[in-house]
């Protein structure tokens, strides 16, 4: 399972360096297959299309975390900053890499789709996990909130990009702190 995230890893890397190269539309998937050492075949076998590739599914929410959370004794709240935490500290801190994804995102709309395909598996892996902690009768309440969760995480994740000298902990710190006021707001 490790080398696997490792070859994914590695392919997504080489997509995104021909893009910084040659341009989105230059690069293909032979080009990132040759790039990232691995066989065109071995390519389909992690990612659809070169777009999956770039855009590259976020990582997993850790087992351990999600077990934490599930057993956890305090606030629905309180605990969900340890998955986040958990979660976000597996994104890579590289700032170079995520602005040219950024870029990327905004300039094409096939990255688009691509990157809000990869955004519903983490709202649906996110709900499984948060109605571990709910009412299994309300399952629907653990969907709205991984929407709104991952909304939080991608909006605390785009302002950590641009602003070189905030801590990733300061953007999960302003996720709760929206959480919570959203709370206010709906009661």
């Amino acid at each position: 399972m490790r080398r696997r995230a490792q070859t994914a890893r590695e392919i997504h890397v080489a997509a995104i360096e021909l893009c910084q190269e040659l341009g989105l539309e230059a690069v293909t998937t032979e080009a990132i297959s040759s790039r990232a050492g691995i066989s065109l075949r071995t390519f389909f076998n992690y990612f659809p299309n070169k777009e999956a590739a770039i855009v590259h599914r976020p990582p997993d929410f850790p087992e351990a975390a999600a077990k934490e959370f599930a057993e956890g004794n305090g606030s629905l709240l309180e605990d969900l900053r340890g998955l986040l935490v958990a979660h976000l500290a597996q994104i890579d801190a590289n700032r170079k890499g995520g602005l040219v994804i950024q870029a990327l995102l905004r300039n094409n709309p096939g990255l688009k789709n691509a990157h809000e395909a990869c955004m519903r598996c983490l709202i649906k892996e996110l709900a499984a996990i948060l109605v571990t902690r709910l009412d299994p009768d309300t399952h629907h309440l653990a969907d709205i909130l991984a929407v709104v969760v991952v909304c939080a995480i991608k909006d605390a994740l785009e302002s950590w990009l641009v602003d070189e000298d905030r801590l990733l902990s300061d953007s999960i710190d302003e996720i709760l702190v929206n959480l919570k006021q959203l709370g206010l707001v709906l009661r």
